[in-house]
């Protein structure tokens, strides 16, 4: 169910839709990926160590809770990012962007379209799918930013809107570009 979209005095809906397409695998985990397999197998090893050699319970507990985060790095984020592409709205308007996610918890992000960039596209292979950024894509320290490696996102500092996966992708390129103008 999505929540009721408010619009102000005079504000049109342009386009809405929806990811269509949601790989497992983005650009930027072929970096992501590789480091977080050295982190599991180095944290792999340390609590092999703290457990078998005996060591001290609060070094076992610790291990344990590093043990969970490299699960939920290498491959548990790849999952989470799934749920929330395929319950994720997207709503161009006259005015803002509007991404509205029902899973695994509610987040709804507006931007407005004066304060965003020109539109650039990614398209796949045919074409009939690709996903729409703001300038330029996002890299991999924003995806290390998401996961929480890096410094996380400052308050008020915008994350990188981004429409993933979406059909016709240059037509909506071309009605964000119409509306910013």
């Amino acid at each position: 169910m999505q929540d009721e979209l408010q619009l102000s005095t005079g504000e049109r809906v342009l386009w809405t839709g929806e990811p269509q397409r949601v790989p497992l695998f983005e650009r930027t985990d072929w970096a992501i990926v590789p480091l977080s397999l050295v982190w599991f197998a180095f944290v792999l090893v340390w609590e092999g160590a703290a457990v078998l050699g005996g060591g001290p319970v609060f070094m076992q507990i610790w291990g344990g809770l590093f043990v969970a985060f490299g699960l939920y790095f290498t491959v548990g984020r790849l999952f989470v990012r799934q749920l929330q592409r395929r319950s994720t709205t997207y709503t161009v308007t006259d005015r803002r962007i509007v991404a509205q996610r029902r899973r695994p918890w509610r987040r709804r992000t507006e931007v407005y379209l004066r304060m965003l960039q020109p539109p650039v596209v990614r398209e796949d292979a045919t074409g009939d799918t690709g996903s729409i950024a703001f300038g330029e894509f996002p890299g991999v320290m924003d995806a290390l930013r998401d996961v929480g490696v890096q410094r996380s996102w400052r308050r008020g500092e915008q994350r990188p809107m981004v429409l993933h996966g979406i059909a016709r992708p240059r037509h909506v390129r071309e009605v964000i570009a119409q509306a910013q103008r």
